[in-house]
């Protein structure tokens, strides 16, 4: 899978701070590559745009290898035109691959669909121990070279061009602005699902909670009603035992009584006492 660098490359400031002689060739962002494999930069392109691929290529030897810049698209992006009319189709991307053979130029391709682009450099003889230099810069909208051609070719005046370059500036703000708002809505509603899912996630917690809590209170009720069954019998029980006890303590204190007279009057009447 491709690496994925900034707009810019800003991250070959490093290699260049640790390696000045790398950078000081060219005058767009330089980095390094070391193998094969392509490296890539991305960028958000609003649709209907030129996009336009600066590079330089110090060390390029068409000799040792062919070199390619290839445009492609790495995530297709749902714009407010495919939520207006569910069932619109985006157009299918065309790929661009092209072979470089100059040290320096530019590649142009029209992007007709909102998205992530992936500009990558692969260059076959690249190595560890033959690295090279490239220099990438993306940019939208026509060059001064083109307008300038474009001037000279069909005569228009300083004005016209300057109103022509105003206009293609005026478009590409324009576009910026619908893809940013299409990006900030597409954001928008990624935070309102993960916020409704957490909203979710949360009601969801309370409610086992409750669940729970209910559940131990049911229990406890239980619990409750077993003693209370089981101190209502002992109090019964209790209370059946008070009303025959003291019948049966009357009854043996009388019965003792009888008892002790009888022997006490058989001991009078044996010794002649009475």
């Amino acid at each position: 899978r491709p690496t994925s660098w900034p707009l810019l490359l800003v991250v070959a400031a490093s290699a260049c701070a640790l390696l000045p002689s790398l950078c000081s060739a060219g005058t767009l962002p330089t980095m390094l590559v070391e193998s094969g494999k392509p490296k890539c930069v991305l960028v958000s392109v609003p649709m209907d745009t030129q996009l336009r691929v600066d590079y330089e290529a110090p060390d390029i030897d068409s000799g040792k290898g062919p070199v390619w810049i290839t445009i492609n698209r790495s995530r297709p992006m749902e714009s407010l035109r495919d939520k207006m009319l569910p069932g619109r189709k985006q157009k299918d991307f065309t790929p661009l691959s092209e072979e470089i053979k100059a040290k320096e130029g530019s590649i142009k391709h029209v992007i007709e669909e909102d998205g992530e682009l992936s500009v990558c450099v692969r260059a076959s003889p690249a190595s560890s121990k033959n690295p090279m230099r490239f220099g990438l810069a993306v940019h939208t909208g026509k060059s001064k070279s083109e307008l300038t051609k474009k001037r000279d070719e069909e005569h228009l005046s300083g004005m016209e061009i300057s109103l022509e370059r105003l206009t293609d500036a005026m478009e590409d703000i324009l576009d910026e602005a619908d893809f940013a708002m299409e990006i900030s809505l597409e954001r928008l509603t990624d935070a309102m699902e993960i916020s409704l899912e957490r909203l979710t996630d949360a009601m969801e917690i309370s409610l086992e909670r409750l669940t729970d809590a209910m559940e131990d209170i049911l229990d406890e009720a239980d619990f409750a009603k077993e003693r209370e069954m089981v101190f209502h019998n002992q109090s019964r029980s209790m209370a059946q035992a008070s009303v025959y006890w003291p019948i049966l303590h009357l009854s043996v204190l009388a019965i003792t009584g009888v008892t002790m007279a009888n022997h006490i009057v058989r001991f009078f009447k044996t010794h002649h006492i009475i």
